[in-house]
């Protein structure tokens, strides 16, 4: 480990990266910057995500059916409602609809082992670095804006497709007696079916298939 001259500038420089490592990894990865052992974590469980349906009724029978009920729901906005198509946004609690792993804060400094879903919205929790205590709060943020494309299928068919983007948002703030508060934030998006990292840690999130179910079953 490089020890730095100054403590404080050297703590500074090093918490971001404690706090995003306190995060899920998936495994083979190698944590951002030493100590490696900050945190380990579950990767997040692998998915089948419905992305296509059959259902029953016309295009446009399904298309008013759908574009009635997202309007009437407090869950989605309709964006846009076209001939075929269907657009809407949502946010939502990240843990509904993803799945990021699981956070394990190992025991330190006679401190207990701290372990919590990545994907929970909020959480607060301790980590001890170098003899000071940190109170770290942790935030995940969900904005999903998805698209449902229709066509003809056989009679009195139709052929339903659902794409969702997703886009995460984590936030971490640490405070500890006699120190200024530090914080770290970054940012991942991904489409249905797909994953992605977050830029600042390895830190793995997927989608868990039920936000693509939910809007599948509204077309019923």
């Amino acid at each position: 480990m490089i020890v730095m001259p100054d403590f404080n500038l050297h703590l500074c420089r090093l918490l971001p990266v404690l706090l995003l490592t306190a995060c899920a990894t998936a495994p083979g990865t190698q944590e951002a910057a030493q100590p490696a052992d900050a945190a380990s974590a579950k990767a997040p469980r692998s998915a089948t995500v419905e992305t296509r349906r059959d259902i029953n009724g016309e295009p446009a029978a399904v298309l008013k059916r759908a574009s009635s009920r997202i309007k009437t729901s407090k869950r989605y906005k309709l964006e846009d409602s076209g001939k075929q198509r269907i657009k809407l946004s949502l946010s939502a609690d990240p843990a509904r609809y993803v799945d990021c792993g699981e956070v394990v804060i190992p025991a330190s400094d006679g401190h207990a082992a701290q372990r919590f879903p990545a994907a929970q919205a909020s959480h607060q929790y301790l980590l001890p670095i170098k003899g000071r205590l940190y109170g770290v709060t942790r935030k995940l943020q969900l904005q999903a804006q998805a698209e449902i494309q229709l066509e003809s299928a056989t009679a009195g068919k139709t052929s339903a497709t659902v794409r969702v983007d997703y886009r995460l948002k984590r936030s971490q703030k640490a405070v500890a007696e006699g120190l200024a508060p530090v914080e770290s934030s970054d940012e991942l998006s991904f489409r249905s079916g797909e994953n992605a990292t977050f830029p600042n840690a390895p830190t793995r999130c997927t989608a868990n298939g039920k936000l693509e179910a939910e809007l599948l079953d509204l077309l019923q």
